[in-house]
């Protein structure tokens, strides 16, 4: 794939184009796109969705090329970070490229036991998550000391492919209680 230069228009109009800084742009995200082809095709084997647990003997095995595609990253939000007067839509791609690199970084490098690591293989997306297993201290933080009243619901619908729990689990096991009748 081909990338070309942006274009802009000055303040007395006329076209031109951000010649060197726009150019070794194009270089690095092609760059980028080439190291994350080589970085995902090394998960090949990987089927459907299934637990991370190979993610050291995946750097051992994998660890160069992982490096280049974060320092590529990092070369991205530096050469962004580069734009004089840059327009206001740079910002943002600069925090993105910044929040990928770290969130790559953890992801394959945290040693956080309050984290579940996982990989899944979907049509042509490739997934590499890391969830948190014990939510109350960061829902306390970001949710619960941020506003007075908070309504939390589950999208929950079924285990397992079966629905048999939601109804064992929303029967009272007593009728005795607020609510509970007579």
């Amino acid at each position: 794939m081909r990338l070309q230069p942006p274009t802009a228009q000055r303040p007395g109009g006329g076209e031109f184009i951000f010649v060197n800084l726009a150019k070794l742009l194009l270089v690095s995200v092609e760059l980028v796109l080439n190291i994350a082809d080589q970085f995902f095709g090394a998960f090949d084997e990987v089927k459907g969705r299934g637990p991370f647990n190979f993610r050291m003997a995946f750097l051992e095995n994998h660890g160069e090329v992982y490096q280049n595609l974060l320092t590529s990253l990092e070369l991205i939000e530096s050469q962004l970070k580069l734009i004089k007067d840059a327009p206001a839509e740079v910002q943002p791609l600069i925090s993105r490229t910044g929040s990928l690199r770290a969130e790559l970084q953890f992801v394959m490098e945290a040693e956080d036991e309050n984290f579940v690591f996982w990989v899944e293989r979907r049509g042509r997306g490739f997934f590499i998550q890391a969830t948190p297993i014990e939510i109350a201290s960061i829902l306390s933080k970001t949710l619960f000391d941020e506003v007075e009243t908070a309504i939390l619901t589950s999208a929950t619908l079924a285990v397992s492919g079966g629905r048999r729990w939601r109804g064992q689990r929303a029967r009272p096991t007593s009728r005795r209680g607020p609510g509970a009748g007579p």
